[in-house]
């Protein structure tokens, strides 16, 4: 159990901005697919492609224009 914690302690606040992400991106492609089943299932296919293309470490280069 104190690994458990010790885990949660390093990578809790992680874990819990990727759950609001999931949850939020959950809400979307329901709610579109509560309008419109094929709206829904290519808003789907978007975040599963979103999902399996993104990379973590291409964010943190990321700048915004001056």
């Amino acid at each position: 159990m104190t690994r458990l914690r010790a885990w949660l302690r390093r990578r809790g606040g992680l874990l819990l901005t990727l759950l609001v992400v999931l949850a939020g991106l959950v809400l979307i492609v329901v709610g579109i697919a509560m309008v419109y089943l094929p709206a829904g299932l290519i808003a789907c296919g978007l975040a599963l492609f979103a999902g399996l293309t993104f990379d973590p470490a291409a964010v943190r280069r990321l700048t915004w224009p001056r």
